[in-house]
């Protein structure tokens, strides 16, 4: 650089995922990516931390193909089975709360009224009714999606680690059993309305291998 030229700082971030004209799109991955939804499939999505993964799920959910309502989470905070099933619910509404297909609106008053919902944000939703078995509602809630018209698509990030965390503080058979009702999940037709990206930094298959269920994810 000469001397009387001004040093210009290069457009990029540390820290936060980079977002909007911070982050370059690969094509070649969101095109892989919806091919694959398209076509039926749940996502398994890992990479080390640092290498950019959650800026590219969160360029995915912004920008998915009409038809489809997207939304992430990174759940590394969970620390339940029961917890697990109620991010998963509220996240669910949320995703279809952002269509503004109307028959995703309606499908979405609906559920106020059978719910008892007060709010639904960014931060969480408001529910009326209290004691609800969440596992149940979801094996309810996702064949409805067909009224809505809408293929929702949920972004677990860090999904690998609270599985291992479970096993880890003695909620083997927990971490078990949610396993299973997603496999449950993805091998049924009822449920074709609705896709999970399993996201993370720690390898999915390395936690199945220590709670040694390997057919549990060898659809993914």
């Amino acid at each position: 650089m000469k001397a009387d030229e001004e040093w210009v700082h290069p457009n990029t971030i540390t820290g936060d995922a980079a977002t909007d004209e911070r982050y370059l799109r690969r094509d070649r991955i969101n095109e892989y990516f919806w091919r694959e939804v398209i076509k039926g499939n749940h996502i398994l999505f890992v990479a080390p931390r640092r290498v950019g993964k959650t800026s590219i799920m969160k360029d995915l959910a912004g920008n998915c193909p009409d038809g489809f309502v997207c939304i992430y989470e990174n759940i590394e905070g969970v620390t339940s089975r029961n917890e697990f099933y109620r991010r998963l619910f509220e996240l669910i509404l949320q995703c279809v709360h952002r269509s503004k297909i109307k028959q995703a609106k309606e499908f979405i008053e609906s559920c106020f009224k059978k719910y008892s919902i007060t709010e639904i944000s960014k931060s969480g939703i408001k529910l009326g009714v209290q004691d609800i078995n969440y596992e149940k509602e979801i094996r309810d809630l996702i064949p409805e999606l067909t009224k809505a018209t809408v293929h929702a698509v949920i972004f677990l990030d860090e999904f690998s680690d609270v599985i291992h965390k479970l096993k880890k503080s003695g909620l083997h058979q927990d971490a078990i059993d949610i396993l299973h009702t997603l496999r449950e999940i993805r091998s049924d037709d009822d449920f074709r309305h609705f896709t999970v990206v399993y996201a993370g930094s720690i390898g999915l298959e390395f936690v199945i291998k220590q709670i040694d269920r390997p057919k549990l994810i060898n659809d993914l």
